[in-house]
Order: C-alpha cells, then sequence, then structure tokens
C-alpha cells in the first residue's frame, strides 16, 4: 500500500477510540517505509540512479531489503510491542502497533517486491496475488480502491476524529493529491514502451 493509505487506514484500525494516540499511530505508520524512503534519497538524490534501475535492481539488493524487512518484521514487531506493554510504555505500545498494522497491509499487497515479514525466524516471503501498482497483479483494480478507502477513510476521520485526525486527515489527502501528480511526472513516463 501506499504510505498515505497507511495512515489513513491505521488511524481507523489502530486510533478506534484512541483520537488522542494520533501521533504513535501517525509514526507507526510511517516508519515501515521510511528505509524505502532513505533508499529513494540515497539511489536518486544522492548517486543520481536513474529510476527504471532504482526499483528494478536496487529496491532488491540485499542490503537495502535487509533494512526494509526488518522495519516490517512482525516477530521483532511483536518482541517491541510485547517489551512496551510490559513496561507501560503506552506510546511505545501503541507505535509497535500501528507498525503491525501496516506490515499487514503490505504483507496482503506485494508479490514480486514482497518482504520477508517473519525475519529473523525465516527467509520466507509471501508473494501476494494482489499488487498495490503492478496491474499483472490486479493493480489498476487496488489503485482505485486504495484511492477510495483512502478518500473515505479520511471523510470518515474528518467527520467524527478530534481536531488533531482531522487535520491529519486533510493533510494526508493533500499529500496523496502531492504523490499522485509526481508518480504522473516521474514514474508513469517509464510505463510506456
Amino acid at each position: 500500500m501506499n504510505t498515505p493509505a497507511h495512515v489513513v487506514l491505521n488511524l481507523l484500525v489502530v486510533g478506534r477510540g484512541r483520537g488522542e494516540a494520533w501521533k504513535p499511530i501517525l509514526l507507526g505508520a510511517l516508519l515501515p517505509d521510511l528505509p524505502i524512503l532513505l533508499m529513494y534519497v540515497v539511489e536518486r538524490g544522492l548517486l543520481g540512479t536513474p529510476e527504471v534501475v532504482i526499483w528494478q535492481e536496487r529496491y532488491f539488493a540485499e542490503g537495502w531489503q535487509l533494512f526494509v524487512d526488518l522495519f516490517n518484521s512482525l516477530p521483532l514487531l511483536f518482541v517491541a510491542w510485547a517489551g512496551a506493554r510490559f513496561r507501560g510504555a503506552v506510546f511505545l505500545e501503541i507505535l509497535f502497533l500501528s507498525m503491525a498494522v501496516h506490515a499487514g497491509g503490505d504483507f496482503l499487497t506485494h508479490p514480486d517486491d514482497a518482504h520477508r515479514h517473519f525475519l529473523p525466524l525465516s527467509e520466507w516471503r509471501f508473494r501476494s496475488p494482489l499488487s498495490y501498482w503492478d496491474p499483472a497483479h490486479h493493480g489498476r483494480f487496488f489503485m482505485v480502491a486504495e484511492l477510495a478507502m483512502l478518500l473515505l477513510g479520511s471523510l470518515w476521520l474528518v467527520a467524527r476524529g478530534d481536531r488533531a485526525v482531522r487535520r491529519l486527515a486533510v493533510g494526508t489527502l493533500a499529500i496523496s493529491a502531492l504523490f499522485v501528480a509526481f508518480a504522473l511526472v516521474v514514474w508513469a513516463p517509464l510505463a510506456e514502451p
């Protein structure tokens, strides 16, 4: 799933009855994608790697994959969540729960680019039949469904959330619009024959 969709989904799932907990929920929605953002900044911004090379080669390099997979490891997130719960660290407990919800969304929407969600216990990757982006794995359908969830979920949060959550929902929609514009300008031309 795209990061803004994770934000809205996590606010809806983890934030039920916890409007004041939006900060750890937001961080938990963002952190699993942080290694990918850092990879992009390093590869594109610092090294000047072409877009097609980033997403067809560099993304799959073992070093980057390990970095991404550690932030999406369900066993590690469970241990961190349990430790936070045991210590009564509510902020961290909600943060790790939110990260696990993000990892669960990715588990269901990554086929050929799947993470190793069970590191360090297993190297296995679940290759989902669904993709949030790849047309060969129902990506066009999922993109529409994801955008609908993003819009409807944001509207729900605006109608039902406290002030901070309402602002976050509107901000997430604005960021989504910018992301779509970026994707159309930078990535869509790569798909043309």
